[in-house]
């Protein structure tokens, strides 16, 4: 099993004005006013009484309906448009799935299953994810929480005003043996959808072959067309050229040199997988797993 350090666990609080929360969390972005500010105090409020005792979630421990708060309810309102049905529904299925997954946030442990890793940030300190198919070491269905780690470790990584990360799949190299149930990537959308609501910016999709189709059919159709718009299918050379006009020169050429090392034929698994660095809070090198 690969860990990480415990993510800090902060208590429940339903202390202060959510308008004013608000208005400090948006002054000087110019897109709210006041009155929309308190239409969506008012919307926020009606999600977040549903952690009260009595109420939908209020069974829940402290610990998942910490993670219901104002900055959480702000990004679901946005992804679903003020809709305030439509983000409760959301809302209920991301602190339930808070619930059931508590070992695995606050430990952060997981079977290794590739080279998912946070290998940099673009130059607007959006943290970037890599992992690339041709290290893939268990079945997609064992793969799960190591990509939902990956996932938690890019939140780690945002500095303060950033709250989107790009996620790269590079394909060349799918086993699509190891690949065929497509339920891993249905699950990594319903969490998307909910705990990660609009916590991607993009995602790159690499040298996608064309066995992998069948995946995209059985997926794709639940795939909200918001989530498709930041979907890009690009070839190893345009990725390069792609990740050099948004990212600093030492990040994009990390992540060429790791595409080329995995597509050179000459390197064993073992010989990549001793390279193998992630970028950890402080934005440091470190080894990968372990």
């Amino acid at each position: 099993l690969a860990a990480n350090p415990p993510a800090p666990q902060k208590r429940f609080s339903r202390k202060g004005s959510v308008l004013n929360v608000f208005r400090r969390r948006c002054s000087g972005v110019g897109w709210l006013d006041d009155e929309n500010l308190e239409e969506l105090a008012a919307k926020t409020r009606e999600l977040m009484v549903l952690r009260e005792p009595g109420r939908a979630l209020g069974g829940l421990s402290d610990f998942a309906k910490e993670y219901g708060d104002e900055a959480f309810c702000h990004r679901l309102l946005r992804k679903y448009d003020g809709h305030v049905q439509r983000s409760a529904e959301r809302y209920k299925q991301a602190l339930r799935w808070t619930e059931s997954h508590r070992e695995l946030i606050t430990t952060r442990r997981f079977a290794l299953a590739g080279d998912s890793r946070v290998i940099g940030a673009d130059s607007a300190q959006r943290p970037i994810v890599y992992m690339c198919m041709r290290n893939q070491l268990l079945p997609g269905t064992q793969g799960l929480d190591q990509n939902l780690v990956c996932m938690l470790q890019s939140i780690d990584n945002m500095p303060l005003g950033v709250h989107t990360a790009t996620h790269i799949w590079d394909l060349h190299g799918m086993s699509v043996r190891m690949n065929m149930n497509p339920t891993p990537v249905a699950q990594m959308l319903q969490a998307a959808e909910g705990y990660f609501a609009e916590r991607m910016h993009q995602l790159i999709i690499i040298d996608m072959p064309r066995l992998a189709g069948f995946l995209k059919d059985a997926v794709w159709p639940l795939v909200p067309e918001r989530t498709r718009q930041k979907v890009k299918f690009l070839t190893a050379r345009e990725a390069a050229a792609y990740l050099a006009s948004e990212c600093p020169a030492e990040v994009s050429g990390r992540i060429v040199a790791v595409m080329d090392q995995n597509r050179d034929t000459k390197l064993s698994l073992e010989a990549r997988r001793a390279t193998w660095m992630r970028v950890d809070a402080r934005g440091e090198l470190v080894p990968a797993f372990g």
